[in-house]
């Protein structure tokens, strides 16, 4: 919540000969490389400063700062590369560039699903663990996937408008920076506020997905129990349960990257709108069937057909933002702000399924709440595409 907007007020006033994004994207790397090492080894490195095995105080203190810090770290990363993809796309082709960031989300989640299931220590050995091949193999696709970008984004240098620079040699950075980040998130275009409290919904209801689909998938589905004693019949259960729900999400990753590269096409044929209302429907409809799916391949099937839905989360929302703020000096605050369409839901969803939980032990019921904000964010799309403004998408600036 707050680091992206910060990155993206700084970025969109970088004088950089490198570009405006180019530079955090590489500081982002470096310090998401460093943080992922000490994650990762957070267990040896425990041992280093004295840990012993009934005793782990310093490598759960090194992993769970190493956590909050590659947290952090990403989300230097997210904001200039949204932002960098307004840059360089035009106004119009918004919905296409985007589309191929919703491909890679589902090619990355499928890739990364599969990975966390094989047992990659037999394979590189000498790392150690598979916990430690894992974010070895993370980390070496996200150096890769970074310098792809780093090398074939051209930026220019940016210089600042005339009055822009005497106002920066009369007021201290300090109160530029406060004053400045406030007053412009405050002016996100009139467009995109709408689409942020959908989006704001739509989150609310992929948290409550994304936390309780395996656990969903393992007690009510397959009827097991987390709780019973390793190796009993109902652990047994509910571990196939998890596998099988772990295969499912491959599917629905695989099903958003495809669904993704067709989104072009069907918002040209059906409008942006329809496209958009529609992908709230059908995971309302997808998380509320939970309260009734009980068969190992309607489950399967259910989440299959979620990967729709986040398809078009991934890409439409984006597309209308970055077309609204196309050709604006505060792109990076404007696309920051945007992100705390996930961000704020992702602690709302905690707070309420938690407390929902303690009450109801069904953990459908969790899924069946993030289908009705699912389908608040559905009615949200349909006031919008009735509204005479939100037909024209041309740019706000130009």
């Amino acid at each position: 919540m707050i680091v992206q907007p910060i990155v993206g007020h700084f970025s969109d006033r970088c004088t950089s000969r490198f570009g405006r994004r180019r530079p955090y994207l590489l500081l982002g790397l470096i310090s998401v490389v460093v943080f992922e090492c000490f994650f990762a080894t957070a267990r040896p490195l425990g041992e280093v400063f004295g840990d012993a095995p009934n005793h782990r105080t310093a490598g759960l203190t090194i992993a769970i700062f190493s956590f909050w810090f590659l947290d952090c770290s990403i989300n230097v990363m997210q904001a200039p590369a949204r932002t960098l993809l307004v840059d360089l796309a035009h106004a119009d082709t918004q919905v296409e560039a985007n589309s191929y960031i919703g491909f890679w989300y589902g090619i990355g989640t499928g890739v990364a699903t599969l990975l966390g299931a094989l047992k990659l220590f037999t394979y590189m050995p000498w790392l150690g663990s598979s916990t430690v091949a894992l974010f070895a193999v993370s980390t070496g696709a996200i150096i890769v996937a970074t310098c792809i970008t780093l090398f074939a984004a051209k930026e220019e240098q940016w210089s600042p408008p005339v009055e822009d620079a005497d106002s920066q040699n009369k007021e201290t950075r300090q109160s530029l920076f406060i004053s400045d980040l406030i007053e412009t998130m405050r002016e996100l275009p009139p467009l995109v506020k709408r689409v942020f409290m959908v989006q704001g919904f739509a989150w609310f209801g992929w948290f409550c997905f994304l936390t309780y689909a395996t656990t969903w998938f393992g007690m009510q589905v397959y009827h097991g129990n987390p709780h019973a004693p390793e190796g009993s019949p109902d652990r047994e259960l509910f571990n196939a349960g998890v596998r099988l729900a772990n295969g499912a999400l491959c599917a629905y990753a695989l099903t958003a990257a495809l669904t993704s590269l067709a989104l072009p096409f069907l918002c040209h044929k059906l409008g942006v709108w329809v496209v958009y209302g529609l992908g709230q429907l059908i995971m309302a409809v997808c998380l509320m069937s939970t309260q009734v799916v009980h068969s190992p391949v309607l489950g399967f099937l259910v989440i299959t057909l979620l990967g729709l839905s986040m398809s078009v989360t991934m890409v439409v929302p984006w597309a209308v933002t970055g077309q609204q703020v196309s050709g604006s000096s505060n792109e990076g605050v404007f696309m920051a702000t945007m992100n705390l369409s996930q961000c704020i839901p992702q602690m709302i969803s905690a707070l309420v399924t938690k407390i929902l939980l303690a009450v109801v032990v069904d953990i459908s019921y969790a899924l069946a709440l993030g289908g009705v904000a699912a389908l608040l964010a559905a009615f949200l799309v349909f006031r919008i595409s009735r509204d005479p403004s939100s037909q024209d998408y041309t740019p706000l600036y130009s």
